[in-house]
């Protein structure tokens, strides 16, 4: 008995070590170095590559870089061999690895993962030799700049379960695409962007694959497919994500799409043939769906009742179609089932329904502008709790807004633009978060509230343009501080402007921090989406939508209403403003002359006021000025001198009776009227015709191959051409030469002439003796000295007063010591012109 216990603790303490050595060895195995072939072949594959922006500066024969386990982008088995080779790039950066894909990678016998994504591969075809990496499982080659045909021998992969082709625009696959079939262990399949019109088996081919979950095939020209047949429950039926974007896809498509629905879960039919009413089936077959997309498409008639079914149901995408009827009995329904999750994105652009959900609280985007929506706007928005963008701009809804509106704690973007809304506005002291509010166009009335100073600090556009308000501007509004928009224009609001504009202070900053006013939204249909904000607004006299430069913008309107009194100096202190338009009000005093403070300043408006005394002189320092106008006031004295104001056209201060100078023909006293060259006017249309510039077209062809036609057409003529330069040349030479030895014998030039002359004529020398040297001697040996010298006496020639050196040679030339004759001269000019 104690013999056996001592061989039980001897078992025990050889089990213990075993179990130590083997941690031992596991843990070595760590720091595995990789196989010398397949470091040999990483390395003649980074050969191949180019412009890796420090990509693979950890790729190396060095002896701190021998271990390719642990160079970035390889991950190695504990055996050594390669496992993993991944160089995928970024989607918001350019390309890091470009060039073509080496066959060395064939070495690799173990590689299982290989992605080379968001690359630039120069339009070359995916090699075929990478077929015959019968291991991978993982094989990502999207956006890599690949063309040419998708090789049939993919086939051959069949451990295959992630295939991603997409974004290669010059991809296509030639015929039946029937290897895929042989794909059996694929779950992801992603051909977006490439062309598949040929593959009219592609249905069929599909449903051979019993594994795959997810497939993708945007905008690849799909045909359409084969009357539906039944088809197997175990075929396709663990499809999670569809994406059939932008194909030819039709209604026929539907029977298989309820077929293998159970699990699906986000669905997408964008920009497809489909049209009628939204089958009933939907409803029906796919209560897992979390994400519908249909979106331009020809789908029309009412919501049907069933959709209701859809109660995992968060995004649904129906714009660009004709659908019509009401909401309310769909949103009743959405309940039940995955209560967990509700409807958060809803975009209607382009139907004409309406909505008032009583489950409505995880709605976050709702866009129903741009339709014919009309009506009153139900008072129900106490349920939307998440909401973060409202936006039923451009409708015909009518009615006060809904006090329930100010319940909207979650809200940015408020927009409700261009409708016919009339009384005052409710109370939104409680939407803090508010950072657009856009009323503009509408008919509400009442003084401009107290609370949008108070309790909307973030707000950044504030537009009530075209309303029917009054009362004056209160001083609470001066609180928004990261106000960028300010917009009261065509209202009657009287009074002053208040002084406290100056604590404006994203408008006193002349930069912004982004162009775009964006928020960011998580749907499972589309990832992460980014929204971008817009604003209508009038610029220069016209109405622009402004999105991506919204940011950008920086403006002060307060025309058409009844404010008087002076403009306090603080709004000069708006250093940002782009655009002030204070026009049609009763303002009266002078223009603050630190106007000129304001040199971001695009458009100026300050036309139709009661505006006196000159025009401050500082106003022509803003050179970004392209718009102005400071007509029908009562300015006068002269209009400031300065290229930026006399280049305005005369009615911009018209209606100002005591205003003179340029560009008014009023010339102020003292002025005397300038006289310019006597012109003969002619009626442009008389002489800028079609058949001018049609002579002009044949003048120059002619008269241009006339002369270097002839030259490229015939040697002799070339030849011939080419001496008589070369004699030019020569006597010019001859008789500079000779001009140069009388002028030694000259007494009428003083010593610094002297010098002059014979840096001149060293000068004259050296340009004639570089003529002569053949040019591929140019770039060396002493025609590089003459060269040098030249252009050291031409930077010289700069630096100096050039137009004494000239006065110097012209004096001799045209004096009457007869050291030039009438040639000499002609040619000295030459020389001259020639520097």
């Amino acid at each position: 008995m104690a013999m056996s216990g001592g061989r039980f603790l001897q078992h025990l303490l050889l089990a213990v070590l075993i179990l130590f050595l083997f941690q031992q060895r596991v843990a070595d195995s760590d720091v595995m170095s990789c196989r010398d072939d397949e470091r040999e072949a990483l390395l003649v594959f980074k050969q191949g590559l180019v412009g890796d922006d420090g990509f693979l500066s950890s790729w190396g024969s060095e002896d701190d870089k021998k271990n390719c386990c642990e160079w970035r982008g390889i991950q190695c088995r504990q055996t050594g061999h390669v496992q993993r080779l991944e160089l995928r790039g970024t989607r918001d950066l350019n390309a890091p690895l470009e060039g073509k894909l080496n066959a060395s990678l064939l070495k690799l016998h173990h590689l299982s993962h290989l992605d080379l994504s968001y690359n630039y591969f120069s339009g070359s075809p995916i090699p075929e030799s990478i077929a015959s990496l019968t291991k991978l499982t993982h094989l990502g080659l999207s956006n890599a700049g690949f063309k040419g045909q998708i090789p049939y021998r993919l086939g051959n992969l069949s451990r295959l379960q992630l295939l991603d082709l997409s974004g290669n625009d010059g991809l296509y696959n030639a015929g039946n695409i029937e290897w895929l079939s042989h794909l059996s262990s694929l779950r992801y399949l992603d051909l977006s962007g490439s062309d598949l019109r040929e593959s009219n088996d592609w249905f069929q081919v599909i449903n051979k694959l019993p594994f795959l979950t997810e497939l993708s095939v945007v905008w690849c020209n799909l045909p359409q497919i084969m009357p539906w047949a039944p088809l197997k429950v175990n075929a396709t039926a663990s499809f999670v994500s569809l994406d059939l974007t932008g194909n030819h896809v039709t209604n026929s498509i539907y029977p298989w799409l309820f077929n293998v629905s159970s699990n699906l879960n986000q669905l997408s039919l964008d920009f497809n043939l489909l049209h009628g009413s939204i089958p009933e089936a939907f409803g029906n077959y796919m209560t897992s769906l979390t994400s519908l997309s249909l979106k331009s498409n020809d789908v029309e008639g009412g919501f049907p009742k069933c959709i209701g079914n859809m109660s995992c149901l968060d995004t649904l995408e129906l714009s660009s179609n004709n659908l019509t009827g009401q909401l309310s009995g769909f949103f009743k329904n959405l309940s039940g089932g995955c209560t967990e999750k509700k409807l958060e994105f809803l975009y209607l652009w382009g139907s004409s329904s309406f909505i008032c959900s009583a489950f409505a609280e995880y709605l976050t985007y709702l866009d129903l502008s741009n339709n014919l929506l009309s009506g009153m706007l139900p008072d129900c928005w106490i349920k939307f709790e998440e909401l973060v963008v409202l936006n039923v701009a451009s409708n015909g809804f009518s009615g006060k807004i809904p006090p329930s509106m100010g319940s909207l704690g979650s809200i940015v973007t408020l927009r409700l633009s261009n409708n016919n809304f009339f009384g005052e506005l409710p109370i939104l002291s409680n939407c803090t978060r508010l950072r657009i509010l856009d009323l503009q166009d509408n008919a509400l009335s009442g003084k401009i509230p107290e609370w949008i100073g108070e309790r909307l600090p973030s707000l950044l556009v504030l537009s009530l343009e075209s309303n029917k308000l009054n009362g004056s501007i209160p001083f609470q509004l001066c609180r928004l501080a990261n106000i960028q928009i300010l917009d009261l224009s065509l209202n009657s609001i009287s009074g002053n402007i208040p002084p406290c504009f100056n604590n404006f202070t994203a408008l006193s900053e002349e930069r912004s921090s982004h162009a775009a006013i964006t928020y960011e939204f998580d749907f499972n249909l589309y990832g992460e989406i980014h929204y971008v904000d817009s604003a209508w607004l009038t610029w220069k006299g016209s109405k622009y939508e402004y999105k991506n430069t919204l940011g950008l913008v920086k403006s002060l309107d307060l025309s058409d209403n009844k404010l008087d009194g002076t403009v306090p100096e603080e709004i000069m202190s708006l250093v940002g403003l782009i655009a002030l338009n204070l026009s049609k009000n009763n303002f009266s005093g002078t223009i603050p002359p630190k106007i000129g403070q304001l040199k971001s300043l695009d458009f100026l408006d300050l036309s139709r006021n009661r505006f006196s005394g000159e025009i401050p002189s500082s106003l022509s320092l803003i050179n970004r000025l392209s718009v102005m106008d400071l007509s029908d006031n009562n300015f006068s004295g002269k209009i400031p001198t300065g290229t930026q104001l006399q280049s305005f056209n005369a009615s911009v201060y018209a209606g100002n009776p005591e205003l003179c100078g340029l560009p008014l023909p009023k010339k102020c006293l003292g002025e005397e009227p300038t006289q310019g060259p006597a012109t003969i006017d002619i009626p442009e249309d008389e002489i800028i015709t079609l058949g001018f510039y049609i002579s002009l077209a044949l003048g120059f062809i002619a008269g241009f191959w006339g002369v270097c036609g002839s030259l490229v057409l015939s040697q002799s003529w070339r030849h011939a051409y080419f001496n008589f330069l070369a004699d030019i040349k020569d006597k010019i030479y001859v008789i500079a030469t000779i001009n140069f030895a009388k002028l030694k014998q000259s007494e009428a030039f003083t010593e610094d002439d002297w010098k002059l002359v014979q840096l001149v004529e060293t000068l004259f020398r050296n340009v004639l003796a570089v003529q002569d040297i053949p040019l591929q001697q140019k770039a060396g040996g002493s025609a590089s000295q003459f060269i040098s010298l030249r252009d050291g006496f031409l930077e010289l020639l700069l630096n100096e007063n050039v137009m004494d050196i000239i006065l110097v040679i012209t004096l001799h030339v045209g004096g009457s010591s007869g050291s030039f004759d009438g040639i000499s001269c002609f040619y000295w000019k030459f020389f001259i012109t020639y520097l």
